[in-house]
């Protein structure tokens, strides 16, 4: 049964809230990677801010400076990075994780941290941050604030939990598994189904990649996302049968900008600052299997007005239904692909003359989306982002 993707995602620091379902776009609109949109002449800067001034180094000099043995030995143990050409830090969650607030429109991180009960590694500081995590959970629109979950702790596993959510994670093996019933989010919020007008209840992690690690795909010779994923349930707890917006989705997403100084000519280079979302769907209830998916992130609290570029998972999840408590290990090289979506963007106006030498890889997060009275459950592990930088 093959369907386009519909209820997709977010901001770019996951003030998320999901899309509305468009009409998949034909094949014959996509660009091809010898378009003139990628050049190789542009030069920026990887430095974390959105506005870069034409003062800061290129990436050539960037990464000359990163090739060194004594740099790259300080960035692997200052960011806790499972491999020398990884993107992601803490990949294991031993820094634990910020928790933020249950609205998008108001959100800020909690006081209170999931730190394992004060078990959480502290000792590799984020300064950018000014904080000692690199991962933030998002909790939106739960009737039920995570913040008072209680914890407990069964042998190296750390244990959250409240009327609707649990958390278990083991930072000895890199395990995160996540429990979200969303039926009685919504029997608390409208005593029933949820309102069709209503934003839907989120279990995300997210991280912004360090400034040291943030860095251009035009740099890359490849790019994979691996991880290995359980899905052990995905229950309907509607009456009848679910209607065609009522879905469970478990999602990976990467967020990219334009990086230009803000003093350039948009008509040249684009206008600094704007983004898209790239997807490596897991799972869509409503699918044997996920289908690619173009459209924007609009029209809703929280929207973006980016594009959304979501790839089909056929490839590493195959085109059967999804099998519960079955083991998928991701291992999949997406950079043709995310040069395929800047192409369309491009094209499309979504980026509107944007070239590929000045977008860069920022942002990740992964988790659940419930727009349906579902409950779910899944185990995440091995998870890392690398790439093969070019000479």
């Amino acid at each position: 049964m093959k369907k386009s993707f519909g209820l997709l995602m977010l901001s770019v620091l996951a003030l998320s809230a999901c899309g509305t379902p468009v009409e998949e776009l034909s094949s014959s609109d996509e660009g091809t990677i010898e378009d003139s949109s990628l050049s190789t002449e542009s030069k920026e800067s990887i430095d974390s801010s959105s506005e870069v001034s034409s003062e800061e180094s290129s990436p050539e000099e960037s990464s000359k400076e990163e090739s060194s043995p004594e740099e790259t030995v300080n960035l692997k143990e200052k960011y806790k990075l499972r491999r020398d050409d990884s993107l992601l830090s803490d990949s294991s969650f031993k820094n634990g994780f910020g928790l933020f607030s249950p609205e998008t429109t108001t959100a800020h991180v909690e006081d209170r941290l999931i730190d394992y009960n004060g078990e959480a590694e502290t000792d590799f500081y984020n300064p950018e941050a000014d904080h000692s995590y690199y991962w933030t959970m998002c909790q939106w629109w739960t009737p039920y604030n995570f913040v008072n979950a209680e914890y407990s702790k069964n042998g190296d596993t750390h244990i959250y939990e409240n009327e609707s959510r649990r958390l278990e994670v083991n930072t000895n093996e890199g395990s995160l598994h996540m429990e979200l019933d969303a039926d009685k989010e919504y029997q608390e919020k409208f005593g029933g189904p949820r309102d069709p007008q209503a934003s839907w209840s989120h279990f995300l992690i997210q991280q912004n990649f360090p400034a040291e690690l943030v860095k251009s795909p035009s740099t890359f010779e490849d790019l994979y996302v691996e991880m290995d994923v359980t899905i052990e349930e995905s229950t309907y707890l509607g009456e009848g049968q679910p209607t065609g917006s009522e879905c469970a989705q478990l999602l990976f997403y990467f967020c990219l900008f334009n990086r230009v100084p803000a003093d350039s000519d948009p008509n040249e280079v684009g206008k600094n600052g704007t983004g898209m979302w790239f997807g490596v769907p897991i799972y869509d209830s409503r699918y044997n299997y996920v289908d690619r998916y173009i459209g924007g992130d609009t029209g809703f609290v929280g929207s973006t007005n980016r594009m959304i570029y979501s790839i089909s998972n056929q490839f590493y999840m195959g085109r059967g239904p999804v099998e519960m408590n079955h083991t998928y290990r991701i291992r999949i090289d997406v950079l043709d692909l995310l040069k395929e979506a800047f192409i369309y963007g491009v094209k499309n106006d979504y980026l509107p003359n944007c070239l590929w030498n000045n977008l860069y890889l920022t942002y990740m997060n992964f988790g659940w989306e419930l727009p349906g009275q579902y409950k779910v459950s899944s185990t995440l592990s091995n998870l890392d982002i690398h790439a093969t930088i070019l000479e």
